[in-house]
């Protein structure tokens, strides 16, 4: 009885310490992803093809879109240049020129812009980034907004103004879904592999490092979030629920996934990747609480 005891005693420690074991080195690998994800941020990517069609071409001066205006260029560096909805001519944006929706907005190389909308939100382009505005309606009297972009390539940055309750603020990527009230948050759409671990130990404990099961190498899009202080974003991947990501904290979806678990980066991390798409917007123009 003695000998079964102290054998049973042996397997019991040495199954504790190999997971003590693994669990480190996956806390290592944890570490690892958020890093890779953070850089998504702060590496400017150029893209495949060119995020302007051939079919487009530049026009000389100006021209108003269709519409209302739903907001203004605060700042504009180097060549952002815009499409009309129905339109097959881009022109260049310039400081306080006006947004319409259906617009779709392209920085070039070493170029970058920062867009205010009329209910005080406001969003930055890095190099390389092609948006959609889709939809902006807001009402001032109720207080109220309604506001749908598509991010399909490159890095942005949003600062959504809180307004009253029922009131929206979405952005679409090629791989997610991010729905706030009032938030600070960048997105990263970028090309490659979902950074992964290969050991399968590894993912059947990774509800103990926060790395999820469904992150398997997969080439395409990838979408990268990262948001900033006071902050809740409705995360959803092509499949699955959608996650709720806290301040300070990353997430990834990537084609034919469910969004992984939300990891805790901190205040620093996060204040750099979102400083690295756009390092000013938190103070041009914004309401108070926001800045």
């Amino acid at each position: 009885m003695k000998t079964a005891s102290r054998s049973n005693l042996l397997i019991f420690f040495i199954i504790v310490a190999g997971f003590f074991l693994v669990s480190q080195v996956s806390l290592s690998n944890a570490a690892t992803l958020k890093d890779r994800l953070l850089n998504n941020f702060k590496t400017i990517e150029k893209p495949a093809e060119p995020l302007l069609p051939a079919s487009v071409k530049i026009a000389p001066g100006f021209a108003l879109g269709k519409g209302y205006s739903v907001g203004n260029v605060q700042m504009v560096q180097g060549d952002v240049v815009v499409v009309h909805k129905g339109e097959s001519s881009a022109y260049k944006l310039t400081e306080n020129a006006p947004i319409f929706n259906g617009d779709l907005l392209v920085s070039m190389e070493k170029s970058r812009a920062n867009i205010k909308l009329n209910d005080k939100s406001v969003f930055s382009m890095a190099p390389h980034t092609k948006l959609l505005v889709d939809k902006v309606k807001y009402d001032p009297v109720n207080n109220k907004r309604e506001t749908k972009m598509s991010l399909n390539f490159g890095r942005a940055r949003f600062i959504a103004n809180k307004l009253s309750a029922g009131s929206k603020f979405n952005v679409k990527t090629p791989t997610a879904v991010a729905g706030v009230r009032g938030s600070d948050f960048g997105l990263a759409v970028t090309t490659g592999e979902f950074p992964k671990s290969s050991c399968s130990v590894l993912r059947m404990l990774s509800h103990l490092t926060l790395v999820s099961e469904a992150h398997a190498a997969l080439p395409g899009l990838l979408t990268t979030l990262v948001t900033g202080p006071a902050t809740n974003v409705s995360f959803a991947g092509p499949l699955g629920a959608a996650k709720t990501v806290t301040a300070f904290s990353v997430s990834a979806a990537s084609v034919g996934q469910a969004a992984m678990i939300p990891m805790y980066v901190g205040p620093m991390a996060s204040a750099g990747a979102l400083g690295a798409v756009g390092a000013n917007l938190a103070s041009i123009d914004m309401p108070a609480g926001m800045k």
